[in-house]
This record gives structure tokens, C-alpha cells and sequence, in this order.
């Protein structure tokens, strides 16, 4: 269901043509949001500079919250003093994607510590855990021995290239018991009490990659 979104300045953007795909997307930063429109940095992939014009129709993704939101804009103008900017019309109404391809990621990253705790976090058991994909709201996992539904646990892990840790608590929401080839449980979870910051990061980190899928012809 379309909804408004406030748009801040200092909001990460990624910016690409109207019918584009995850490799086409440049990344800009909104500077100031007036009546007369959204004012972005110059959209860029590295040092490669959006080619834009006015009047061009762009998409633009925004992540408010942990969620990734789509929204439609045109081209106002172009800026070139004081710095390379362009002003986009005001956006239409968000749209939250539903493809959850787009947000949740499959990956095989291992945690450091995966641990059952319980309700205060104190440790009750080690937990052989391998993650098989994540998102904003959870992720699911490969784990032995055995977690009945409801159960918590707690995982640090890290996110490739940043040198900071995440360190995430969940509750287990389903367990599927392993099929004739496996011993791993496979565990449904969701976060509990994530810090806003925490969630950003992780999602910051699946758009990261998308777009590097995207660029590789991945997905």
C-alpha cells in the first residue's frame, strides 16, 4: 500500500532511471527539501557522474526504518554553483517493495557466537548455527542441535568489509526438522528490541550487495 515517507536531509538515496535495474543505481545524498523540491547531491557510481537532464523520469530508493521504499520523480534542474547538485520534483507516494528479493538476502555467513539464551540474555547453551539469509526484520538458519519455537537466541556476526560487529537477538519463529540428506534444523527468526542503528546497518549491507548482484548479472 503507497504511503508518505518524510524525506530528511542527510538520507542516503540510490537514484536510476525510470525502468532501470540495481546495476544502474547511483548513489546520492538529499541536502534540502523545499517547496520548490528535493535537493540531492549529484548522483554517482564512484567517480562516474549520473548523466541527467531536466525533465528525466527517476526512480529513487530510500531505506526509512529498516524498509526499503521505491518512490517516482523527475528532473527539475540542474546546479552547478556552489556544488554539483540536482532538485527533483517532489516525489510521489512510497511504495514499499514487496519483492522480497529485494530486501532479504541469501548468504552463508558463519557467526563468531551463536548462543540459546534466555529472557535476561545469559547464555544457556552454544548453538551451531550458519546463516542462510537475512533481512531487515530476521533471518534463517541452519542450526544443530534442536531449538524448540520461542526459543531466544543470540548471534554476532560480521558484515564482510565493516570492521563493526552486529550483535542481534532474536526469537526462534518456526523449525523445520532436517530432511533425509541433513542435521541442521533450519530456524525462522525474528529480531527482538534491534537498535534503529543496528537495522540500518544490516539493511545498508543487503542493498550493498543487490546492487553488486545486480552489476554481475546476479538475481
Amino acid at each position: 500500500m503507497p504511503a508518505f515517507i518524510d524525506l530528511r536531509p542527510g538520507m542516503l538515496l540510490h537514484v536510476m532511471e525510470r525502468d532501470g535495474s540495481l546495476a544502474t543505481a547511483y548513489e546520492s545524498v538529499i541536502r534540502q527539501v523545499s517547496e520548490r523540491g528535493v535537493r540531492i547531491d549529484h548522483p554517482k557510481q564512484g567517480d562516474e557522474p549520473m548523466v541527467l537532464t531536466p525533465g528525466d523520469d527517476v526512480t529513487l530508493f530510500v531505506q526509512v526504518s529498516g524498509r526499503i521504499y521505491r518512490l517516482m520523480s523527475s528532473v527539475r534542474m540542474l546546479e552547478q554553483i556552489p556544488l554539483d547538485a540536482v532538485v527533483l520534483e517532489h516525489p510521489t507516494e512510497a511504495d514499499h517493495s514487496e519483492r522480497r528479493q529485494f530486501y532479504r538476502l541469501l548468504t552463508t555467513l558463519v557467526p563468531r557466537y551463536a548462543a540459546r539464551v534466555n529472557a535476561e540474555g545469559d547464555e544457556l547453551s552454544r548453538v551451531e548455527a550458519r546463516i542462510l539469509d537475512i533481512s531487515g526484520g530476521g533471518m534463517q538458519l541452519h542450526t544443530r542441535p534442536w531449538l524448540p519455537v520461542g526459543s531466544r537466541l543470540r548471534l554476532i556476526f560480521a558484515l564482510e568489509d565493516d570492521p563493526q560487529e552486529v550483535d542481534v537477538s532474536m526469537v526462534a519463529l518456526s523449525v523445520v526438522r532436517p530432511g533425509p540428506r541433513s542435521s541442521f534444523y533450519r530456524v525462522h527468526c525474528r529480531y527482538v528490541d534491534l537498535a534503529r542503528t543496528e537495522r540500518e546497518r544490516v539493511v545498508r549491507f543487503i542493498f550493498r550487495k543487490q546492487i553488486d548482484f545486480g552489476k554481475k548479472g546476479v538475481g
